[in-house]
């Protein structure tokens, strides 16, 4: 027996090294899977798309269009993404991914079809407030997190700008 595989038999005897199993180095590998790699650039994010879903007296709903760019190397996998939009500085909307789980391929842009849910009086206080302003600029903040892969590490992102679609909605509105 060589000087070296003497010393390691001695250590894992004495308790100081561990041989790993199998069900060890599979947790191992799992949780591997559930974390993104170091370095990841966080995607790029805009609103492409807005279009009315249904009204109802108490919710509106929409559907929203946002333009991913991954700029990484790699694919990235999401699941379970959630968000929350506020119109100048104030909760507007909550929403939702239309697919539970998708793909984003490495140095592509994607569309990411995204469920909001409006309640109507943050619709009419929204109309009613820009009215007041007299203002034509109407910015928002997206901010929600999605998860890395199917149950991974909980991956948060924000993104803000001027949202002239949902103007266009809300001077129809306006004309009602």
């Amino acid at each position: 027996m060589s000087a070296a595989r003497a010393r390691r038999l001695w250590l894992k005897q004495a308790g100081l090294i561990c041989a790993p199993t199998l069900p060890a180095a599979m947790l191992l590998l799992s949780a591997c899977n559930h974390l993104p790699p170091p370095g990841l650039i966080p995607p790029e994010l805009e609103v492409s798309d807005i279009q009315l879903i249904e009204i109802g007296l108490s919710l509106v709903k929409f559907s929203i269009n946002l333009a991913v760019d991954n700029k990484n190397e790699i694919l990235i996998p999401l699941s379970k993404l959630a968000l929350g939009v506020e119109v100048l500085e104030l909760p507007f909307a909550t929403g939702q991914a239309r697919d539970d789980y998708f793909e984003l391929p490495a140095r592509s842009k994607r569309i990411v079809p995204i469920e909001l849910m409006v309640p109507t009086g943050r619709l009419r206080d929204l109309a009613r407030r820009l009215a007041e302003r007299n203002t034509t600029q109407l910015t928002y903040r997206i901010k929600g997190n999605a998860n890395w892969g199917r149950d991974g590490a909980l991956l948060p992102f924000e993104r803000s700008g001027e949202l002239k679609a949902l103007r266009r909605l809300l001077e129809l509105l306006r004309a009602n």
